[in-house]
C-alpha cells in the first residue's frame, strides 16, 4: 500500500494546468464519440446485411415457387 506522503509527493509532481486538463478532455471527448459513431455505424451495417439477406432468400423462394429452378 502506498503512504499517504507518497500520494501527495506524486500528486506535487504531477500537477496539469488547466490548458492540459482541458486538452486531455477535448481529446477524450473526441475519442468518444467516435466510438459511438463507430458502433452506430457497424448496427446500421449489420441490419442492412440482414435486410439483404432476407431480401435474397425472399427472391431465391419466389423464384423456386415459379418452377425456375428444376432439379
Amino acid at each position: 500500500m502506498v503512504s499517504k506522503a507518497k500520494v501527495k509527493e506524486m500528486k506535487d509532481e504531477c500537477r496539469l494546468s488547466e490548458a492540459e486538463i482541458e486538452l486531455i478532455a477535448e481529446r477524450a471527448a473526441e475519442k468518444a464519440i467516435q466510438r459511438v459513431y463507430e458502433q452506430i455505424g457497424k448496427s446500421v451495417a449489420q441490419k442492412v446485411y440482414w435486410f439483404i439477406g432476407v431480401a435474397v432468400v425472399g427472391m431465391i423462394m419466389l423464384v423456386a415457387s415459379a418452377g425456375e429452378f428444376k432439379q
